[in-house]
């Protein structure tokens, strides 16, 4: 029992060094409690947008990469959490540009977050006007309000004024 009681600080002390490191990676990693990320991997084209938003004579793919569920975000440099039983679904996505010639799109309006028949909801965080350099790839994401509880969920993806496409996001 003695040499029990002698190793006890020892055993106190490696427990608060694991905890903290623990905490530490998880902090570094930009994880918080709760997050949740799955991977998508779906590739959808779009017309391209000169700088006045007029259709150009090329395409740009937008691939989704994940969704993640988050407690809080940044918007303009500002942490915003949410509240109520709500959490963020955070959609990061790529746009490549294989032309000579720097393009836009608007990815707020190419995604509808569908809740039951009739109601499309639109993005409640997002980059805005995306600037896509010539012969490069541009990283961002869009995120919309939800409900923590809520598992699966399904996204129209397209033009405003055109064809739409399904896209099924499953937690």
């Amino acid at each position: 029992m003695k040499k029990i009681k002698k190793y006890l600080p020892l055993l106190f002390v490696l427990l608060i060094i694991f905890t903290i490191f623990s905490l530490v990676r998880r902090f570094r990693s930009g994880k918080t409690r709760g997050e949740v990320t799955v991977q998508i991997g779906q590739t959808y084209e779009f017309i391209a947008r000169d700088e006045n938003g007029n259709p150009a004579n090329s395409i740009l793919p937008l691939t989704f990469i994940s969704a993640t569920k988050k407690d809080s975000v940044n918007i303009q440099g500002q942490k915003a959490t949410a509240k109520n039983g709500k959490v963020f679904l955070v959609l990061d996505f790529e746009v490549k540009n294989d032309s000579s010639q720097t393009y836009y799109l608007l990815p707020v309006d190419l995604i509808r977050l569908l809740q039951g028949e009739e109601t499309k909801i639109a993005p409640s965080v997002h980059q805005g006007r995306l600037e896509v350099r010539p012969i490069s790839s541009k990283f961002s994401n869009l995120g919309f309000v939800i409900e923590q509880k809520q598992k699966g969920f399904q996204f129209e993806v397209g033009e405003i004024d055109g064809e739409k496409n399904e896209l099924k996001v499953q937690f």
